[in-house]
Parts: structure tokens; sequence; C-alpha cells
């Protein structure tokens, strides 16, 4: 039957097709497939009358189907065309295995998440791809969606750029003011951080004579030793701007530098100097923050009695689920059947604010 509708003249075929497929070129057209963009062609016509006659789906509708079940949104890209090509390049891939797609990933300007499944790795990698072939108004809806600040005038390589960047500040990484071999040793760094125990990395906290020790948190604690060791990267001029980031002030102002000589006009010291004392400042603000995310606040006018509550909440936070518990009913306070760790925490924390 197929060599026939082969040797047919296209006339005939089309008429063939009219009367027998029609409503597979009009499903097929409603997702994009035949005769979405103009006139059937042959292999196009035979391959409707096929499916009308036998069942299944068209070279349309497979394409579709599997770039749906690959996160891939053809509606986002120029035609099937190069939703085709996209696949393809998914597809391969898929062939790789992960320590290869991480180092893909890497290649292309991304820092990856520590120790990420291979899937959610493909997935990165996907992506990669659509913002590359996408058009450009749809790459700057994903900026918005990604709540990337862009400017009107910025084009194609500028986007992806700030795209990229992104992936390394959710590793704490401000990988636009750093050269880019030391960005690379700073991710290494965060993953050998990453897969430390919490004991472990308050050994490191103690060794670097940081006042973080007493966190419970892992990613608090890998947090806190990756800023100090971004700081120390920086150059001096960046940390200058990250200090007046925070602290709403330039450095010089800062009573710890207006009050030395260097505010008569002698400068700030040599480079080592400033920054050992632009990170200790830093450092404080850091523990600052983290007090306060932890419900320390203003009431304890104390730094012991602050400190205290930090290690006190730290304690809190390294205990198991069944043990929280038994702490939370030691103190008689009102159980409830659906309360979470962070939900005892959260209230075990209010007592002890309480108590000081």
């Amino acid at each position: 039957q197929v060599s026939t509708w082969r040797s047919m003249p296209l006339g005939a075929l089309q008429v063939e097709c009219r009367a027998r497929a029609s409503q597979v070129v009009s499903a097929s057209a409603g997702h994009g497939g035949l005769a979405a963009s103009g006139p059937l062609s042959r292999a196009e016509l035979v391959e409707a009358l096929s499916v009308a006659t036998w069942g299944g789906l068209t070279k349309a509708e497979r394409l579709r189907e599997a770039c749906e079940d690959r996160g891939i949104p053809i509606a986002r890209l120029e035609g099937l065309e190069q939703a085709a090509q996209v696949l393809e390049q998914v597809q391969k891939l898929e062939a790789k295995s992960t320590s290869e797609l991480k180092n893909e990933y890497r290649k292309r300007g991304f820092a990856p998440s520590h120790n990420p499944p291979k899937r959610d790795l493909i997935q990165s990698l996907t992506d990669a791809l659509l913002w590359d072939a996408m058009p450009l108004s749809f790459l700057r809806d994903v900026c918005r969606e990604k709540q990337i600040p862009t400017r009107g005038d910025q084009r194609r390589p500028e986007l992806l750029q700030l795209l990229a960047a992104s992936s390394w500040e959710k590793r704490g990484i401000p990988v636009r003011k750093l050269d880019q071999v030391v960005a690379q040793g700073l991710l290494d760094q965060a993953d050998r951080l990453e897969a430390k125990s919490v004991v472990d990395l308050r050994a490191e906290v103690r060794r670097r004579e940081l006042p973080f020790a007493g966190l419970g948190d892992k990613r608090d604690l890998v947090k806190c030793l990756m800023a100090v060791r971004v700081w120390q990267q920086l150059p001096l001029e960046s940390l200058r701007d990250e200090f007046e980031t925070i602290h709403g002030a330039p450095v010089s102002a800062h009573p710890s530098f207006a009050n030395s000589p260097a505010a008569a006009g002698l400068g700030l010291g040599s480079g080592d100097v400033e920054r050992a004392r632009i990170i200790n400042l830093l450092v404080d603000a850091m523990l600052l923050e983290l007090w306060q995310q932890k419900g320390v606040d203003k009431r304890i006018t104390s730094h012991a009695a602050a400190e205290e509550v930090f290690k006190a909440i730290g304690q809190l936070e390294e205990m198991s689920p069944l043990v929280i518990r038994d702490e939370y009913a030691k103190r008689g306070l009102p159980a409830e059947w659906d309360m979470t760790k962070a939900d005892i925490v959260s209230r075990l924390t209010k007592v002890l604010i309480w108590e000081r």
C-alpha cells in the first residue's frame, strides 16, 4: 500500500489524503506538525495516510512527545527543526556518565551543585542548550523568571553570562568579580566543604579561629567558611564594595579606620593589613546576621549571652527529631502532632531567649 501511495501523482495523493487522513493532518497541525507551515510534501502525505490506516503517531508528534518528556519547551524555540536539534544533543548527554556531565556543565561556564544526581545535571545542561537556541525575547523571559536583573540593551552573550553567574552565586561564589581560575578553585573548595561532617566543619572553624563553632546547621557552617574564603580571594576594591554593601558606608568611615592615622590621608594601610581588618568586620557582621536569623535579637544586650544562646541553638539543630522532641517534652511545653523539627527549634529558641 505504501508503495502505491509513493508512486501516485502528487495531485491524486493529495486527494487520497484529504479523503482518508484529514483528521490526522488537522491534529498534527494543531501541535505544530503536519501542514503547520504550508502544503504537505509527498513524504508527509504518505506518513499521514500510514497513521490514518494503521495508527500510531506522526514524526512531528513523536518529536513533541520526546521533547515534553525531557522538559524541552518547543513553544520557546523556532519550530520543530530546532527542537529536533536540541533533542538530539540532549539524547547524547543521556549517554554520558555523571562525571562527564559535571565536567561538561563546568566547561560551559556554570557551577553545578554539590554531588548532583545525573538527572539534575541532564536537566541543567538541557536548560543551557535551550538558552543558546531560543530567541532573545524568550531568553529575557527566562532571566525575569529567575529574578535576574537585566537591561533592555543587553544582548544574548551578556544574558547567558548572567544566567551562568547565577549558578555560581548559588554556591556563594561571585564569579564576575574573580579570576576564572580562582573561581574554579573556590568551587572545588566548596565541594570539599560540602562533603565534610558538621564535626569536621566545626574543627575547620576552630582551626581558622572563626566565631562560628556554635553553629549546628551544616549549611550555615559551609556558607560561613565559603564566605571567608571568597573574601580572601576578592580584589581589594571588590572587598571594599562588599563592606559598603553590608554596612551602608565605605570602609574609611568605620570607626576602626576613621580613628587611625590612615584617615588623615596616609591611606588605609598595606593591602594585607586592610584586607584582614575588613574580613574581621565582615565576619562580625555575618555573625550578627546569623544571630538574628536564629532569633537572638536586640533584647539580649550581652555579647556573651548571645553567644551562649547561639551555641545552644546549634546543639538543638544537631539533635535528631526524636531527641529534640524529648527535650521539648522535658520543658513541659505544649505539643502538637504535626510539629516539625524546625518548629520545635523555633519554639525552644524563644524559650532560651526568655530565660536570659
